[in-house]
């Protein structure tokens, strides 16, 4: 299994409400992951980003959130916008 701490930063909330960050937890299998991260070089040696979209059961455990993650789906982001000279 692979663990991944993160913190968790809510955004996109409705107008008049807000949530504490905390502390995320996420567990992967070693296989999958591997997998994933195959794909995301892929895509980077093409030059755009890779961007891994997880499908997880998520739960609170104490004061802190934890998933265990059920998918993995590796797709190509947009290519990166050349800043503006000047």
């Amino acid at each position: 299994m692979v663990s991944l701490a993160l913190t968790n930063e809510p955004r996109g909330l409705p107008k008049d409400c807000a949530l504490a960050s905390s502390p995320l937890t996420v567990t992967c299998a070693v296989k999958q992951w591997r997998t994933a991260c195959t794909k995301a070089e892929q895509i980077r040696a093409t030059g755009l980003p890779a961007l891994l979209i997880v499908e997880a059961h998520v739960g609170a455990q104490g004061s802190s959130l934890v998933g265990i993650v059920k998918g993995i789906q590796v797709v190509e982001g947009k290519a990166p916008t050349a800043a503006p000279v000047g």
